[in-house]
């Protein structure tokens, strides 16, 4: 009996185990905290009730240890989609076309570094004219093409025309201008603040209409209003990503695994000794990161105009820690051992 209930909780400790690794990857920290303690309230039960004759566990016990790495930042990164519109596909693409080469000139005057410059997953949508595709109760109104907003059937000539949106995702970076970390603090604000003078965004270019066309947009969204639907757009600064960048020393994340370990050791000796029992070989090691910063939350439209809260995964370099506070740059090591009881 004692050996079937150890084997039960042996199963059950190594899928914790896994789910826990699998939680903190994605980022999920306090998910990966709130399991890790069940898993360990697991191997109190395994040790103190799955007591095989002799004194030996075959299971054996899970033990966990964690060492936290600040890091000092050593670079700045931008990062943040730049669009254009047009009347048709075409003049979209052309437009952002000439958008990338302003910002990656105006970047570099900003003292960019120009190979960091860089530009990547050209995507093309389209909406209603005059409705801006991230208001998900205008957009939703609209859907429907030959549909009148409000139930009516409208004929094409009356239909508000389409735009389309080119859109591409920069990155850049900076050398950090100073060591003050009062002075780096400010930097983010100030970069964001020329972003939005400069509009490196390109939400200032617009597709240009007829004024039959621009009769029949404001036809459109006077009937929104009279409706009570806004169609005015979210503040765009919420795209504006600003990131610290540090880079771990191979040694001090040696030092850091080595202090998880013990902590996990020492650990594992206090849950055999609360049994009366002692560890004997390890069994299993393994380790897992978390980094403070994982993802970001993006706002975006779907297809029918609603608006979704996405989670994007920040992109980071080997030995790459990110934060948007300077000093906010830390990796946490994680140490998960297995050891046989006697």
């Amino acid at each position: 009996m004692g050996i079937e209930y150890d084997h039960r909780i042996s199963e059950l400790t190594m899928f914790v185990s896994k789910t826990i690794f699998q939680a903190e990857e994605s980022g999920l920290k306090t998910l990966a905290c709130s399991i890790a303690i069940l898993l360990g309230a697991l191997n109190m039960e395994g040790s103190l009730h799955a007591q095989v004759p002799g004194g030996t566990n075959s299971g054996g016990l899970t033990s966990s240890g964690s060492a936290e790495l600040k890091v000092l930042p050593s670079r700045i990164r931008l990062q943040f989609p730049v669009q254009a519109e047009g009347k048709d596909p075409q003049s979209a693409i052309k437009g952002l076309a000439e958008q990338k080469e302003k910002v990656k000139r105006e970047l570099t005057e900003l003292k960019a570094d120009d190979k960091s410059i860089a530009f990547e997953g050209t995507t093309i949508s389209s909406t209603v004219a005059g409705v801006d595709p991230n208001n998900p109760n205008a957009s939703r109104r609209l859907i429907r093409p030959n549909m009148d907003p409000f139930g009516e059937e409208n004929n094409e000539d009356s239909e508000p025309p389409k735009v389309y949106i080119a859109k591409s995702f920069l990155t850049a970076e900076w050398n950090l201008p100073t060591k003050d970390i009062d002075a780096l603090a400010l930097f983010p604000e100030m970069l964001k603040s020329e972003i939005v003078k400069r509009d490196f965004q390109g939400k200032k270019i617009k597709a240009v209409f007829t004024d039959e066309e621009q009769d029949r947009i404001a036809s459109q969204m006077r009937k929104l209003a009279q409706n009570g639907v806004s169609y005015y757009a979210n503040p765009t600064s919420q795209e504006i990503q600003i990131l610290f960048v540090g880079i771990v020393e191979a040694t001090k994340e040696e030092e850091a695994l080595a202090d998880a370990y013990k902590t996990a050791l020492e650990n594992a000796k206090r849950l055999a000794a609360a049994t009366g029992q002692t560890l004997g070989k390890l069994q299993n090691l393994s380790r897992s990161e978390v980094y403070e910063e994982s993802a970001s939350q993006v706002y975006e439209t779907d297809m029918y105009g609603n608006t979704v809260n996405r989670r994007r995964v920040i992109k980071r370099g080997p030995k790459e820690v990110l934060s948007t506070s300077p000093t906010g740059l830390t990796k946490t090591v994680n140490v998960l051992v297995n050891f046989a009881l006697n």
